[in-house]
């Protein structure tokens, strides 16, 4: 059957449509579809309208800022989105898809989830007529997909009509089909799981049979949910609930239960000051040993110790031989010297030669062009300073500590010694320092252990003293390994200010550079080495340079100039008149311009600076501080003390690693190690946290909590422990269930003795474990499983021919067919593979596969007009036998009543319409309400 064109007329609220049936659009088969499974499918990019591709591009990537400081994350866009527009925003009334959409009383109930999932998402609610049924079906999926476990395109949005049906039929017709699977003789255990899963979820196939312990305990919980809900709730309004909390609380390598969560996002921001202190005191002392473990000078003062000793070899010279030396070693080292690398013993003299001669050695970086951050830094390298107090006092303490603890690794005789020392002098002294600096990081783990325990310090001080020690290390031995991360950020963060500062901080240097190019013009003139420069001075200065040229009687045009100075021949030996009078005049005009002359040489060095610190800012960013890069990186901290000590003192790591823990917790991915630390937490404030599992709030959390656990079928063992002693408090009805389920009397036997012999809230495993108690089955015995299939009525049906009573009980379908070809009709020969359900529901659109005038299959899906249903339809296909087939009359459902009371007053309007307007024979027509029921 051809499909033919819709011809559409609207009349006030009546509209005519030829024919009965028209082909669907790919929209309405997919909202059918959906109706029908109660699934959604991820869209493909493009059956999405452009208007929301477009929105959600600049969702998942929004546009990138190209300050290095106002870089965000893709969350915080999100974030920021979703509070563009409110709920109100989104007014669905205006996308006419919705309006299709909402035709399905299902989906109608979706409207509010729709809506939240569009302000999470950001869309703009202007784009809202423009979106497509895809796009809803993509927000859809988009809101439940976090609901769901699996990991696959496909999402559960709803109990779809299939499952309605399903249930419908197994909840009215129990005893009849308990009647016709036990005629069948079919597993008794299996047709017991098939109706359980029929009435409570829809689902007939991929039937999964209870085989130990755990899975019946758990289901007997789930069948008396109330009871074991009221059970629990007197057992935590007595408190009982909570030894059982506490002991797994108390056990470090059990996982957090929902209560410590609650716990912890109750008091979010305690824990967050608790693990940000945390944090920063392991930080210091990390910093603390990276202190203590320093000594020497860094590599970049070694290279500037060297050059002090070589540019000032006679009074190196006179040093050595004071030292001992002799002459002819003094040669021979000093010649070495100046051509290898020195050595430990070198820097050794070169050292304890700039400490005795501290004056030059300050005047020799000076004439280095360098700063006095710089200079006093290469004097600390020299002679340090001595470490803050409070390290002073730390490091004391800790000493103190160990003495009054001697354990046999602390009872060496020089560790007792140096224990003396200390206990005598009463503080850290110089001659000791040493010492106690190699016993700490000799015993690094008591160390941090004392500290922790001993910490009396606010956050705030410990990130002061944290951020103090830092610029100690920056001052005296260079930038430290744990900081160069966040000089790193530093760098990065502040991109003008370190192209500033690396392109100026040697301005003196370029200035007497371009005063000794100045002077030498002076006193020799130009030269063809001066040809750039000097091209570039007057350039810029080209109407000014003309004009000049124009008062000292020199005829040159500017466009004359411009042509000589881009011919290249400035400056060679040319005799003629043209050309050394544009020299003269160019000497006369820089020599009267000196200033602006030397400023430009100047300028020109900056730039170029500036361009080298755009690469060096590249490679920090991309690879670090790297050694080759420490120097430069440590100067710039050195200059800018001021500002990393903000960055320092201000910085979010501490914040992120307490928001790091946070999340995930809330993902449930933490750490055995760091699950430790959080349980510790709870366990400093366990009375509070005992008090909170008492409140009323926190109980009914607790009850919601363990049932959601047997709902997952993942217990824990406080769950099972409960499970278990409601169970012994209600043997007798244990017993029956078990019975019901058909396990078999010396199951259920066995299973009752354990109850009553065994202690089996004690011995969680023995029920809960991986097998539980052993059962036995003899289900390979029974090789008869009810396979259930369900069709859609229309769908089934090949021919139009209807399935009734009478062709049903004919003399040809009497005997046994040899195949489903014999039988035009596919729910009757189906039962020979299965069971047949078929939905003939007539409250949800169905729909069918034609075939076209040339009787072959066009796998077109149609659209067919609803069956008055008034009459029995059949159902349940068990065999062609007629006590193995169900029919249910809906006529008597109030679901029918009331559309067949739609269709009366529809049929009346359409013959108060007739009598206005002419409708011919082959057209019929409906009334648009807003609701699918009036379509044909």
């Amino acid at each position: 059957m051809p499909i033919k064109l819709i011809m559409i007329r609207i009349i006030g609220r009546l509209v005519y449509v030829e024919k009965k049936h028209y082909a669907l659009s790919r929209p309405e088969k997919h909202l059918i579809r959906m109706d029908f499974y109660g699934t959604v499918n991820k869209p493909r990019k493009d059956q999405t309208s452009d208007s929301y591709r477009k929105n959600e591009n600049i969702f998942i990537n929004p546009p990138k800022n190209r300050s290095a400081k106002s870089a965000i994350k893709k969350s915080d866009v999100a974030d920021n989105q979703t509070c563009q527009y409110n709920l109100e925003d989104y007014n669905l009334e205006t996308s006419a898809a919705w309006r299709l959409m909402r035709t399905f009383p299902r989906f109608h109930t979706l409207e509010n989830k729709i809506r939240i999932q569009m302000q999470q998402q950001g869309v703009n609610p202007e784009i809202i007529p423009y979106l497509n049924i895809y796009d809803y079906s993509d927000l859809l999926y988009n809101h439940f997909k976090q609901q769901n476990d699996k990991n696959d395109d496909c999402a559960t949005i709803f109990l779809g009509a299939r499952q309605s049906f399903v249930k419908d039929v197994f909840l009215k017709n129990e005893a009849w089909l308990r009647t016709f699977f036990k005629r069948q003789n079919y597993n008794e255990r299996y047709v017991e799981a098939l109706i359980k899963s029929a009435q409570s979820r829809g689902v007939t196939g991929n039937i999964e049979l209870k085989s130990n312990t755990k899975d019946f305990i758990a289901d007997y919980i789930r069948l008396n949910r109330q009871q074991f809900s009221g059970y629990l709730r007197l057992q935590a309004q007595s408190g009982n609930h909570i030894k059982n909390i506490i002991e797994q609380l108390e056990n470090l390598k059990e996982p957090l239960n929902d209560e410590m969560r609650g716990y912890i996002y109750q008091n979010e921001g305690a824990f967050r000051n608790h693990f940000k202190h945390k944090h920063i005191t392991s930080r210091l002392t990390h910093a603390v040993f990276e202190l203590l473990s320093s000594s020497g000078i860094p590599q970049s003062m070694k290279e500037t110790l060297k050059g002090f000793a070589t540019q000032n070899e006679s009074l190196y010279r006179s040093f050595l031989q004071q030292q001992g030396f002799e002459d002819s070693e003094i040669q021979n080292y000093i010649k070495h010297l100046k051509t290898r690398f020195a050595n430990d013993q070198d820097y050794k003299l070169i050292t304890a030669f700039a400490k005795e001669n501290l004056p030059q050695f300050r005047d020799n970086l000076t004439r280095e062009n360098r700063d006095e951050n710089y200079i006093r830094f290469a004097e600390n390298t020299l002679t340090p300073p001595p470490i803050p107090e409070y390290m002073q006092e730390s490091l004391y303490k800790f000493i103190l500590s160990q003495d009054s603890m001697p354990t046999p690794k602390h009872s060496q005789p020089t560790d007792l010694a140096l224990f003396n020392k200390v206990r005598e002098d009463g503080h850290i002294t110089p001659e000791n320092y040493d010492n106690v600096r190699q016993y700490v990081l000799k015993h690094r783990q008591d160390y941090s252990s004392f500290y922790k325990r001993n910490n009396i310090f606010t956050y705030q001080e410990l990130n002061e003293q944290y951020t103090d020690i830092t610029n100690f290390l920056i001052k005296t031995r260079g930038l430290p390994n744990y900081a160069q991360k966040s000089a790193q950020n530093f760098i990065t963060g502040n991109v003008d200010i370190f192209r500033y500062w690396y392109a100026n901080f040697q301005q003196q240097k370029y200035q007497l550079s371009a005063e000794k190019h100045f002077e030498h013009l002076k006193k020799n003139g130009l030269t063809p080495k001066d040809t750039a420069t000097v091209s570039q001075f007057i350039f810029q200065r080209l109407d000014v340079f003309a004009a000049f040229c124009e008062n000292n009687g020199s005829p040159l045009t500017q466009d004359e100039i411009r042509k000589l100075l881009q011919s290249g021949n400035l400056f060679k030996n040319k005799s003629t008149q043209q050309f050394d009078d544009f020299r003269k005049q160019t000497e006369q005009f820089i020599l009267q311009n000196g200033y602006a002359f030397r400023r430009m040489i100047v300028q020109k060095q900056i730039e170029q600076k500036e361009k080298e610190a755009d690469i060096i800012i590249q490679k920090i960013s991309k690879q670090g501080i790297t050694p080759s890069l420490a120097p430069i990186a440590h100067k710039f901290v050195l200059n800018n003390k001021h500002l990393f000590s903000n960055s320092l003192f201000n910085s979010s790591e501490d914040n992120d690693y307490a928001m790091g823990i946070l999340t995930h917790i809330r993902k449930g991915n933490i750490s055995q190690e760091m699950q430790s630390q959080v349980k510790s937490f709870i366990l400093r404030r366990k009375k509070s946290f005992e008090d909170y599992i008492r409140s009323e709030e926190s109980i009914e959390k607790y009850i919601t909590n363990t049932l959601e656990q047997i709902d997952r079928e993942t217990p824990s063992a406080d769950t099972s422990y409960w499970s278990i002693k409601f169970i012994t408090q209600n043997q007798e009805n244990f017993e029956n269930y078990l019975t019901g389920e058909k396990i078999g009397e010396d199951n259920v036997r066995m299973f009752m003795d354990k109850i009553q012999t065994e202690n089996l809230a004690k011995n969680i495993k023995m029920t809960f474990g991986k097998n539980g108690i052993s059962l036995h089955f003899n289900d390979e015995m029974s090789i008869a499983f009810p396979k259930l299939s369900v069709h859609h009525k229309c769908a089934v049906q090949d021919s139009f021919e209807q399935i009734t009573p009478d062709n049903l009980s004919s003399a040809s379908l009497a005997s046994p067919a040899q195949s489903s070809y014999d039988y035009p009709n596919l729910a009757a020969a189906n039962y020979f593979n299965n069971l047949c359900l078929i939905i003939d529901d007539p409250y949800h659109i169905r729909f069918f596969h034609g075939m076209d005038s040339t009787e072959k299959f066009d796998n077109c899906e149609r659209y067919i007009a609803r069956l008055y249903p008034a009459d029995p339809n059949v159902i349940f296909f068990g065999s062609l036998a007629a006590e193995d087939q169900l029919s249910y009359d809906y006529s008597q459902d109030p679901r029918t009543i009331r559309y067949r009371k739609h269709t009366e007053k529809m049929r009346a309007a359409n013959q108060e319409a007739s009598k206005k307007h002419h409708v011919s024979s082959d057209m019929s027509f409906f009334v648009i309400t807003g609701s699918r029921q009036g379509r044909r």
